[in-house]
């Protein structure tokens, strides 16, 4: 899959992250969310950032992702794309450590990268457990969608009990909620 992100060109990719964040924007639990957590995309991953910038706009509260110890993931409350973040772990610009940090319960909207996606919900990460641990401690509630491009929809992916399903999935060509079908 990372091969196959590196392959896309760039404007391809920076299309079709326009049309996810689009979708995403055009959603009812956009409009109703008070907070919305994204990421800062490496590697290739679905550019976000217009959606962030946005979520700021439309004075929304922004949570951005910082690396743990222990594999975990720590929540901060952005106000500046540019002022309050800094290179964190893995190259992945992260908010500063003097940010205000938030609860995982906060969030109404999560936006949840990956590597690969299926129908089902299940996703392939880098292999950390970063978000498969942080996902459980959100609300019920919460809308958590991954992000990916197309070819990152895949009929299954392999999934462990240690697994967190996202609610929905979000591609260039649309939003889509997860099928509920177990395997």
């Amino acid at each position: 899959m990372l091969a196959l992100r590196a392959q896309q060109s760039l404007s391809v990719s920076q299309e079709s992250s326009r049309r996810i964040v689009q979708h995403v924007l055009e959603q009812p639990c956009y409009y109703q969310a008070r907070c919305v957590m994204t990421y800062m995309p490496i590697r290739g991953e679905v550019d976000v950032r217009e959606l962030s910038w946005q979520v700021l706009q439309d004075g929304k509260e922004l949570l951005l992702p910082r690396c743990a110890p222990g594999d975990t993931l720590r929540l901060y409350r952005v106000q500046d794309l540019t002022a309050d973040l800094e290179s964190g772990s893995f190259g992945i610009r992260e908010p500063k450590q003097t940010l205000p940090e938030a609860s995982p319960l906060i969030p109404d909207l999560i936006v949840v990268p990956g590597l690969a996606f299926d129908p089902y919900g299940y996703r392939v990460g880098y292999g950390k457990g970063y978000y498969d641990r942080l996902l459980p401690s959100v609300r019920s509630d919460c809308v958590a969608v991954g992000a990916a491009f197309a070819f990152q929809l895949l009929p299954h992916v392999p999934a462990q009990h240690t697994d967190r399903r996202v609610t929905a999935l979000v591609v260039p060509q649309c939003w889509m909620e997860r099928k509920e079908i177990e395997r």
